[in-house]
């Protein structure tokens, strides 16, 4: 009987290729040959390791986005560990006139002691999530400017609508009731409105 070959692989394999990536780069050390990611065998490692690396340009575009759009709204950046990323979320709420409360909600986190912690860490350090919840109010942002004048675009979010997507609510309010989906879903939405504008 012919022995089946083994190729190094990690202990065992999630539907999440980031974490997979992770631990298997933590297991040798935190230094990897592209070569021996190929000899794995494991597909997913591989995908881990090329979404580890779009995520870091990623976040850098979106970082760019925020800091051109806070500069239009007048904000100036002050701490350099987070770059214009939480300006951008300050220069939203207050155009949107958001309590601190509704901000939290938006971002998805529970206080504002949450929200005060993130300030103060290096921009790479802010979680996929909260990178995703404040580059989707940017987006929703830029789209209710390209549609609507200035003034009728800030009190957009506040305003009941009829459309399907929000049965007679704000879009505030299905953003916080919805969470991250109905952010993702205002934003699409907003998204066609600008295309077809």
């Amino acid at each position: 009987m012919k022995p089946k070959s083994r190729r190094p692989s990690i202990a065992k394999t999630s539907d999440d290729p980031l974490r997979d990536w992770d631990e298997w780069l933590a297991q040798r050390g935190g230094r990897v040959s592209l070569e021996e990611v190929v000899a794995s065998g494991n597909h997913l490692l591989f995908a881990g390791m090329l979404l580890k690396g779009f995520r870091k340009a990623a976040r850098q575009a979106v970082f760019d986005r925020f800091e051109l759009e806070a500069g239009k709204r007048g904000f100036s950046q002050t701490n350099p560990s987070t770059g214009s990323f939480f300006f951008m979320i300050d220069c939203v709420a207050s155009a949107w006139r958001l309590t601190e409360e509704e901000k939290l909600a938006l971002m998805g986190l529970e206080s504002a002691a949450d929200l005060q912690a993130l300030r103060g860490q290096p921009f790479q350090d802010v979680s996929p999530e909260t990178l995703e919840r404040g580059a989707i109010l940017l987006d929703i942002f830029i789209a209710l400017n390209a549609i609507l004048p200035r003034e009728a675009a800030d009190r957009w979010i506040r305003a009941p609508n009829k459309g399907p997507l929000f049965d007679g609510r704000s879009a505030l309010v299905t953003m916080i009731e919805g969470g991250l989906p109905a952010l993702r879903n205002v934003r699409l939405h907003l998204r066609a409105e600008a295309a077809g504008n």
